[in-house]
């Protein structure tokens, strides 16, 4: 029998495998049909913003390149499609060279130094908020358009079965752990991050 520390670290294992893919079959999708109705700019531009702040926050943590590697391919396949979306699409609005503008300013910020560490992990602590305004957009965009052709089936399943796996070991992190506050608060701001690749992976300072 399985028990639930052996299942919890299989399916953090599985979570990293599973992102390497996780959008390939909408990015090949999109390449075979050029057709992206349906699919959210502003949508996979919130969760690119969400994405770039955990890769920066485990960088100023200095966790090894294994913790977060999850994270870094997805933010690459949305980076992809937002591309793809803006080869394909009717073109940008107003708002959405606003969001481009937005993000290009605020990795530049981070490159030069303006934003301190601090900064960046106190901003992760909107993270959570920001994956649910990503996701009810997601599910608007669609509802807006009444089309789903352009997206892909198995991309939503592979997606759907990653964030549930990575919830699980998230809830199975937050059990084990002491329940001092500070442990707990720490734990409920990273849903993303758990396993036992994070655990080997862990700050190498």
């Amino acid at each position: 029998m399985i028990d639930i520390e052996q299942l919890g670290n299989i399916l953090g294992v599985s979570t990293l495998a599973g992102s390497l893919i996780a959008q390939v079959p909408q990015i090949l999708q999109i390449l075979q049909s050029k057709n992206v109705t349906g699919l959210s700019f502003n949508g996979f531009s919130i969760e690119i913003f969400s994405l770039t702040i955990q890769v920066l926050y485990f960088i100023a943590q200095e966790y090894k390149f294994l913790a977060y590697a999850d994270i870094a391919v997805l933010l690459v396949q949305d980076y992809l499609i937002v591309l793809l979306i803006m080869l394909y699409g009717t073109g940008l609005s107003f708002k959405e060279y606003g969001h481009v503008v937005a993000y290009i300013a605020s990795v530049t910020s981070v490159i030069f130094g303006t934003v301190t560490k601090e900064m960046i992990v106190l901003v992760m602590q909107g993270v959570v908020f920001l994956n649910i305004i990503s996701k009810i957009t997601f599910v608007s965009s669609i509802l807006a358009t009444k089309d789903t052709s352009s997206m892909s089936p198995a991309g939503w399943v592979i997606f759907c079965v990653f964030q549930c796996s990575s919830y699980f070991c998230w809830l199975r992190d937050i059990g084990r752990h002491d329940n001092s506050d500070a442990a707990r608060s720490k734990l409920y701001l990273q849903p993303h991050h758990h396993s036992a690749y994070l655990e080997i992976q862990g700050p190498s300072k």
